[in-house]
């Protein structure tokens, strides 16, 4: 779960964000962060054993259901 500060901050950053695909302004942030992940390949293929991830804030459009994940260390600064 976010702090109230970072609540805050995110609000900050993001509060006027408009849906690129539809225009709308309503929106839903998730409450805890979400994650990107990657995994490297090699020769013999993905190594599952060495994951890496980006921690992410999703933001689903109520209007249309787009969704777009930001970084959530950029957003926090």
């Amino acid at each position: 779960m976010f702090t109230e500060s970072e609540k805050t901050k995110i609000e900050n950053k993001l509060g006027n964000y408009k849906c690129p695909i539809c225009g709308s302004f309503d929106k839903m942030f998730t409450e805890v962060p979400t994650h990107v992940i990657s995994f490297p390949k090699g020769l013999s293929g993905y190594d599952f054993s060495k994951v890496s991830y980006i921690e992410c804030l999703c933001v689903e459009c109520l209007n249309c259901g787009h969704i777009r994940q930001f970084r959530l260390q950029t957003l926090l600064k």
